[in-house]
């Protein structure tokens, strides 16, 4: 029997033995979960119960010191679409200021900003898009996912087929990303702006970003 008492340090979180691309992209995408919402604890590196700005300049501090550095693209690679999707922009924005203040221009802080910046691109849809919201059919709450190309005031309005409007979900002001998870996406309890219930049948529901406007159907069953 062979037992294995390799210690990995907490930035080769992957624990594989090297700390490269891979563990700045499970970190970066970590960014924002605390306590017991941290799904891999490793990502949370200095131990102190949220993964942020800290845990980013730890393991790209120690890539620096193998004598590598964290490649952007193979770190934007490593982040599959679902996980893109399900990044918080408003988090990473809040760290990326967070690096900026603290930086001393060494190379510890600038691959950090550099590794954050990507993300942030690339998360950012092409274009603004109202999904189809789920469950549908459903009884009595649905969740209303989009897209937002651009930072826009957010509202979504719901109709009846008489066209006329039953509930208005002011969001307000959002930055570009991908609202789809139901974390993130718009929520309608089936209630009408008077907290009423409304009746079975077909509703449409209307995403009104700035400039754009999409229009989708939905049916509630009772």
């Amino acid at each position: 029997v062979t037992i294995n008492l390799t210690e990995y340090p907490p930035w080769d979180v992957n624990e594989d033995g090297s700390v490269d691309a891979t563990d700045s992209a499970l970190v970066t995408a970590a960014l924002g979960q605390t306590g017991d919402d941290i799904v891999n604890t490793r990502t949370d590196v200095n131990w102190d119960e949220t993964v942020d700005a800290d845990d980013v300049t730890l393991v790209t501090y120690h890539i620096a010191d193998d004598g590598g550095a964290p490649s952007l693209i193979s770190t934007f690679s490593l982040l599959d679409k679902k996980i893109l999707e399900k990044l918080d922009p408003v988090a990473l924005q809040k760290q990326l200021d967070i690096l900026r203040i603290e930086s001393d221009g060494s190379p510890r802080y600038l691959r950090a900003i550099a590794i954050i910046e990507s993300v942030l691109a690339a998360i950012r849809p092409s274009k603004t898009q109202l999904l189809a919201n789920y469950p549908n059919p459903f009884n009595p709450e649905t969740w209303i996912p989009y897209h937002l190309a651009n930072p826009s005031n957010v509202r979504i309005s719901i109709y009846n087929m008489q066209g006329i409007v039953v509930r208005r979900l002011e969001l307000g002001h959002q930055p570009a990303g991908y609202y789809t998870n139901s974390s993130r996406a718009a929520y309608w309890d089936g209630t009408n702006n008077h907290g009423e219930r409304v009746t079975s049948g077909v509703y449409f529901y209307q995403l009104q970003a700035d400039n754009v406007s999409y229009l989708r159907k939905m049916v509630i069953l009772k």
